[in-house]
């Protein structure tokens, strides 16, 4: 049976459960294999059998002050970025929401200083959920202000 997969655009506000108090813009990265966080001063602390990572975020899309947030680390894995060069990032397993839609998925922490999106959504997380329109943006609903 076909199923039909809802169509999401090529940026659309994602809410990040325990990281972020509002929601923030993602680019949606069919050619990115793992989601991205903007996250810096990253610290791993190993803790008996636990490792948390401890990192800085946004506090808002519209704020230059940080938040401090620790999260479980899953491991650490190498990926390669838009130019080819391979970095060593934490992974973090995270609950986020897209319109109505609400899901775990797995997001690497990584300075993303020179991007204008400090959220990357990439194809891991959306596949089999969405199909991705490249000429929309915000198909699932618009930043109320």
């Amino acid at each position: 049976m076909l199923k039909i997969l809802p169509t999401i655009g090529w940026r659309e506000w994602i809410h990040i459960k325990g990281i972020r108090s509002k929601p923030i813009k993602a680019k949606i990265d069919t050619g990115a294999k793992t989601s991205a966080l903007h996250a810096q001063n990253i610290e791993i602390e190993k803790i008996g059998k636990r490792t948390i990572v401890h990192f800085d975020v946004f506090a808002s899309h519209t704020s230059d002050r940080h938040k401090r947030v620790s999260a479980d680390m899953v491991e650490e894995r190498w990926v390669k970025d838009t130019g080819g060069r391979r970095s060593l990032r934490p992974v973090i397993l995270t609950q986020i929401k897209l319109g109505r839609f609400v899901w775990d998925i797995e997001v690497t922490l990584t300075s993303r200083n020179d991007m204008k999106h400090e959220f990357l959504l990439g194809r891991d997380a959306i596949k089999g959920r969405f199909l991705v329109n490249v000429a929309r943006s915000f198909l699932l609903g618009k930043l109320e202000k």
